[in-house]
């Protein structure tokens, strides 16, 4: 008697906790969904060294241990509504917000070392307002702190099928993305009798893309409890607008003369981009959450305006050119969502 009680108990629980289908699949008239994810993600470019330490040996010989600022981990947020029709073909609407920064900093402004090696710089500026002798590029201190916002938007349509035990989602669509990308360097103290002096750069990438974007996820169901593994990839094709500048300023102390260079670059280019996540999901009712990982990898993006350095350049215009390299984003996820 006790054992059949408690079996109709835990029948009964099961039955209330862990709905058999997941909210997408289990409802045949139309819905609305709502859709909201925090995001904990890092974004990585490309090597940029700023600066490099120098250890120096006999005769004028160095080694130099190259120094580039890293991104930290930040916040974001994902937001999505979307319709589901009787046959369950869906439109989602979908947008993602980002904010990333780092900084660094080597070498120490009150201590006359020469020790940092100046890899950004414009030589023939800090010549002709810094110091005469500046073509060995050394300071004292060097510090960088960058930036980045990422705006995504995408709109989706799709159909959920079910396929040998597993839901799937072919979808495709539009996307459009702005990307904005901001670095500041100083370098500080240089070679005497330039002590004081500092040379600064500015360096801003906005990039505009709009373009087409397809893929699919699959799920899981695991125990017949709610629970469900999911995995999905994308991948975009976008045509990008750049707008690119650059300005390195010189300035001469205690005078605080200043003597500045602006580059300009704009231009058009396709931009590729692949997207992977993975993760765990738990349907109750109409409710869901869903935690996971997930990868972004932007192909082709423009990196910076590079000057590019060489000997005996007092009083020259140094010859510009445009670098470009990979953007990529990877992090966690949490999701929660509403059918109604």
């Amino acid at each position: 008697m006790h054992y059949i009680t408690l079996t109709r108990v835990l029948v009964l629980a099961t039955a209330v906790l862990c709905p058999a289908a997941s909210a997408f699949a289990q409802y045949a008239e139309p819905a609305w969904l709502v859709e909201a994810e925090y995001l904990n993600w890092r974004s990585h470019r490309s090597s940029l060294p700023f600066a490099g330490l120098l250890t120096f040996g006999a005769n004028g010989s160095y080694d130099s241990e190259l120094v580039e600022t890293e991104f930290g981990r930040d916040s974001g947020f994902r937001f999505s509504v979307g319709r589901r029709s009787v046959d369950r073909w869906d439109v989602v609407f979908r947008y993602t917000f980002f904010q990333n920064s780092g900084a660094t900093a080597v070498g120490d402004p009150t201590v006359d070392s020469d020790a940092i090696f100046c890899n950004l710089m414009d030589r023939s500026l800090a010549d002709r307002r810094v110091d005469r002798n500046l073509d060995d590029g050394r300071a004292d201190a060097a510090r960088e702190s960058i930036s980045l916002d990422h705006f995504v938007y995408d709109l989706e349509f799709g159909r959920t099928l079910d396929f040998c035990g597993l839901s799937v989602r072919p979808f495709g669509g539009f996307r459009f993305a702005e990307i904005k990308q901001s670095a500041s360097v100083l370098y500080q103290n240089f070679t005497p009798p330039a002590e004081l002096d500092t040379y600064g750069i500015e360096s801003d990438v906005d990039m505009t893309a709009w373009g087409i974007r397809g893929g699919g996820q699959v799920s899981h169901a695991l125990f017949d409890c709610g629970l469900s593994l999911f995995g999905r990839g994308a991948a975009s094709l976008m045509l990008a607008d750049f707008r690119v500048q650059r300005t390195d300023v010189a300035t001469d102390q205690p005078s605080g003369i200043a003597e500045s260079r602006r580059h300009r670059h704009g231009y058009q280019a396709i931009v590729p981009q692949a997207e992977l996540a993975a993760g765990l999901r738990y349907d109750y009712g109409r409710f869901f959450i869903a935690a996971g990982y997930e990868l972004s990898y932007w192909f082709g993006m423009y990196q910076h305006l590079d000057v590019v350095g060489h000997d005996d350049v007092d009083d020259t215009t140094t010859p510009v050119r445009a670098d470009r390299g990979d953007l990529s984003f990877d992090g966690w996820f949490v999701d929660a969502g509403l059918m109604f």
